[in-house]
């Protein structure tokens, strides 16, 4: 399920910019990115 698995990301995401393992626009960087592969056009499609 993909809502599942960018839920599961985004709670990653969100913990990684708390601990500071990353910063808030990375966090929102990779997400975009993240949602655009799982999302986008394929060439399986």
């Amino acid at each position: 399920n993909s809502k599942k698995l960018v839920r599961t990301v985004e709670t990653w995401v969100m913990s990684s910019v708390k601990q500071g393992v990353i910063s808030a626009a990375e966090g929102k960087e990779f997400l975009a990115n993240y949602r655009s592969g799982l999302y986008g056009y394929t060439y399986l499609e």
